[in-house]
């Protein structure tokens, strides 16, 4: 992961449980370069820092997957993962057998007043 942060190499590669997630650069629309632009920032919508980030293998291996209720492509995968004052969500797309991208990475914060909604679209 360090080494994708850094440019070193072009994805971050996580196997988790017999399956290989992969972290792509991608565009503003979806990968590495919508979480940046969209997420890590201050007080955003969906704020993430880069512990976060660094740690996006905890909500792989320990989120709770969850149903395609309110999913807008029933095709991907949604994790959820709540620690502390943070609830993270994580959205999976299934490129091939045992192969998942991301495509998105959000973080809802219990405490924060001024998040009033989770926005999984952008």
């Amino acid at each position: 992961m360090i080494d994708f942060i850094n440019a070193v190499t072009n994805n971050a590669i996580f196997n988790i449980n017999g399956t290989k997630i992969i972290l792509r650069k991608w565009t503003s629309s979806g990968g590495f370069i919508h979480i940046l632009e969209k997420h890590f920032c201050k007080n955003c919508p969906g704020e993430i820092t880069l512990d976060d980030i660094i740690n996006i293998d905890l909500v792989m291996q320990r989120g709770l997957k969850l149903n395609n209720i309110g999913v807008s492509n029933p095709n991907n995968i949604v994790l959820n993962y709540k620690r502390g004052n943070k609830e993270h969500n994580l959205i999976l797309e299934e490129e091939k057998d045992n192969e998942l991208v991301i495509s998105f990475y959000s973080i809802y914060w219990f405490w924060k007043k001024d998040v009033k909604t989770l926005n999984l679209h952008g």
